[in-house]
């Protein structure tokens, strides 16, 4: 009786084991399909709009702008919010959240306006609209930070933050250096 039990005991870690070492290793993801608030789905439909609009408009400008200080701004813009765009997608997959890839209606009208200036007009539009656009963000995630229910949404919010107020500052230093009288050289 005894070489049966040693053979129990040693069939059952070997199959414990692996699925206690699968629990850990998932221990610091987001359960899969976990439901949220009605506010915490609303935050990730805003938050998915607001960021896929900055990579389009980001693109638009790198194409258009005339001012260097614009055209880095905008690729960094890229960059920032595709990574941003994709963590958050990953994070309202797991949440049972399905969110568009494509520019909604208002941002849409947004872009395609932008589209229609040219030169320093372009450029001083498109700077305005990422100095409004990330005060906008900066208080969206702000407001999840503080109260979302969904540690994952709370931690994303927390940690996109201080890149979106980067952002900001970034965005507004920009367009002071666009909209400065120019010395001319006598």
């Amino acid at each position: 009786m005894i070489p049966k039990t040693r053979t129990l005991i040693l069939l059952s870690s070997l199959i414990c084991a692996p699925l206690a070492m699968a629990g850990t290793l998932h221990a610091n993801e987001p359960a899969a399909a976990a439901s949220v608030s009605q506010s915490d789905e609303q935050f990730i439909r805003k938050a998915a709009a607001g960021g896929i609009a900055e990579v389009e408009m980001a693109k638009l400008a790198k194409g258009k702008a005339v001012s260097p200080q614009v055209r880095e701004f905008a690729e960094q813009m890229i960059v920032d919010h595709e990574k941003a765009n994709q963590k958050l997608e990953n994070l309202a997959a797991s949440r049972g959240v399905t969110v568009s890839t494509a520019l909604d209606a208002e941002h849409q009208a947004k872009l395609e306006e932008l589209a229609k200036e040219s030169g320093e007009a372009f450029d001083l539009q498109y700077m305005k609209a990422q100095v409004a656009g990330h005060e906008m963000m900066q208080t969206l995630l702000e407001d999840e930070a503080k109260t979302s229910t969904d540690q994952w949404l709370r931690k994303f919010a927390e940690g996109t933050l201080s890149t979106v107020e980067a952002h900001h500052r970034m965005a507004e230093d920009v367009q002071k250096r666009i909209t400065a009288p120019r010395v001319s050289a006598r």
